[in-house]
Order: structure tokens, then sequence, then C-alpha cells
């Protein structure tokens, strides 16, 4: 469970913490748990700064989406990497496939909570064979 979900940690302790990663780092990653597995999603927190939309996926293991994101966010923070809806990308995590998110206000709290309603999203999708 996370720090904050079991109480070890205050929301603004949470906040902290993820401004100085995205000092850091130009973003940082939210993973939100499920029992079921296919109802885990993570997404980026930063991104929207550059201005570019939040990376999110659902249903892929948390330490897949780190790879995915550690592979794509920093290129789109600092390298100026810009994603779009429609891109299919090999990486080493594996292929992906990016579209549009239609509702990213619903998923993509921490980032709408940083940086307003007007937050866009990229849907990160792992191409399984």
């Amino acid at each position: 469970m996370c720090e904050l979900c079991d109480g070890s940690l205050t929301l603004y302790e949470e906040r902290v913490r993820e401004s100085a990663r995205i000092r850091a780092h130009g973003w940082t990653m939210v993973g939100v748990g499920d029992t079921d597995p296919l109802k885990v999603f993570c997404y980026t927190i930063g991104l929207s700064a550059v201005p570019h939309p939040e990376l999110f996926t659902l249903g892929v293991p948390p330490g897949d989406a780190a790879r995915i994101f550690g592979e794509l966010a920093p290129r789109v923070a600092r390298g100026g990497l810009r994603l779009a809806a429609g891109t299919a990308l090999p990486l080493r995590a594996g292929d992906v496939y990016l579209t549009r998110m239609r509702s990213p206000g619903r998923y993509l709290l921490g980032a709408v909570g940083r940086y307003g309603p007007g937050v866009r999203g990229l849907h990160v999708s792992l191409m399984r064979p």
C-alpha cells in the first residue's frame, strides 16, 4: 500500500515529495492500485508545465509503467520531444501506441490539482504480442 493510502504520509507531505521530484527531473509518476490488476493505472505529473500532455497507462503493472515513462518522460520534460496521439513507438520496455485521453480529469487528479482543469493526457498502451 502507498504511504499516503496507509496514513504514514499526509497529502501535504506527498505534494512536497512530488514537487521535489518534479524540480529534480521535470516529472514524477503516480500509481493507483486496485485489487483488479486490469484497473491499476499510472500517470505522470510535470509534463503539463512544458506544456505537453501527461502520460497515462491502464492495466499496466507499475514497474512496466515506470520503465515506459522512464524512457519517454525525461525526453519530453528536458529534451523537447513532443508526442502525439496515433504514434507507435518501439521502446526497450516494449512497443507502445499513444491515443488521446477523452476524460483526463477523471484519472489525472494529481496533475489537475497542480496545473488546473486544462490538463491533457495521452494513453500509452503497451502492445503485447
